[in-house]
């Protein structure tokens, strides 16, 4: 069948796109072959910020990702167009009408593909027929993705927070399609790791939005931002929690990497972790020498993991 050239109307696909995971990239890549079919570019419609920050802050999820992160994704995963808005007040305020007449008339807004389940606007219709009626009489045709599932299982921003959340970081990778990532910057700690050996960089998140995987102690990949060491991912050791062995009860949650074969000062340098496999839970031990002793177990750990990868 023949195909039409693209023509200055866009074709959007809406949504938070939180993490932009299988379904996403599925629901992107069939939105992409509709609007070639139909004429028209492919433009993902995303938000800066949750919407239900502004609806219920109270309830809203932290994200997996950074704006920008999401917008760098949606390019690369099929060469989408992105319009970043910000979802405020003023936004929440519209109906479904309202905003897909806004779509139109300052985005060039043709035809719009909805995913599954998908509903936007203040008067919180659920009927797809209903959006269909509403397009049809503003002169936006609207298309309607079926549900995504990978090997049986629903894959869903919110599942990958769950597995996120129970510390599932294998399971929350294969759903994005790729590892799980915490971008953040190397701060200065307590400084205890050199002292037995095992030296750690303190890594605070790059945003308190962002999701944080369950306490324990993960294999991951760091990757530096520095001249240095830009573009070489290393091999480390993560402790998510609260050091329950050297801190007092109730400390804070902190997040050091012990990365192997490494020497070096990387204090304020950005890093980014990618997770690949949890090796275990938080424990507390009796005495700093159980600790060491553990912290050698779980180096040969990653060691013999990273000799199957």
């Amino acid at each position: 069948m023949k195909q039409s050239q693209p023509s200055d109307g866009r074709l959007a696909i809406v949504g938070m796109f939180d993490g932009v995971h299988r379904g996403h990239r599925s629901m992107l890549a069939e939105a992409a072959a509709a609007a070639e079919e139909a004429g028209l570019t492919p433009v993902a419609v995303t938000f800066r910020d949750h919407p239900m920050r502004t609806l219920c802050p109270d309830r809203c999820p932290q994200l997996i990702m950074r704006p920008e992160e999401r917008i760098a994704e949606l390019a690369g995963a099929v060469g989408t167009e992105s319009l970043l808005l910000d979802f405020d007040h003023d936004v929440s305020r519209l109906t479904a009408r309202e905003f897909m007449a806004r779509l139109r008339d300052r985005y060039g807004v043709k035809a719009m593909y909805m995913g599954y389940n998908h509903h936007f606007g203040s008067d919180r219709l659920t009927d797809p027929e209903e959006y269909n009626r509403i397009g049809e009489s503003l002169g936006i045709k609207v298309m309607h993705g079926a549900e995504y599932r990978e090997n049986g299982h629903k894959v869903s921003s919110s599942e990958i927070r769950k597995a996120l959340a129970a510390g599932n970081v294998a399971l929350a990778s294969d759903m994005l399609g790729h590892p799980f990532a915490l971008s953040g910057t190397v701060v200065g700690g307590k400084q205890l790791g050199r002292t037995i050996g095992f030296p750690t960089a303190n890594i605070k998140p790059a945003s308190s939005l962002l999701i944080v995987p369950a306490t324990g102690v993960y294999m991951c990949d760091i990757t530096i931002d520095s001249e240095s060491w830009r573009g070489r991912p290393l091999r480390a050791m993560v402790n998510i929690g609260r050091r329950p062995t050297v801190d007092s009860p109730g400390a804070p949650v902190s997040i050091e990497a012990h990365i192997l074969d490494f020497s070096g000062s990387i204090y304020g340098c950005c890093v980014r972790l990618d997770f690949i496999s949890r090796l275990r839970d938080e424990v507390r031990f009796s005495s700093l020498e159980q600790l060491v002793s553990q912290l050698k177990a779980d180096a040969a750990e990653v060691r013999r993991l990273s000799h199957h990868l």
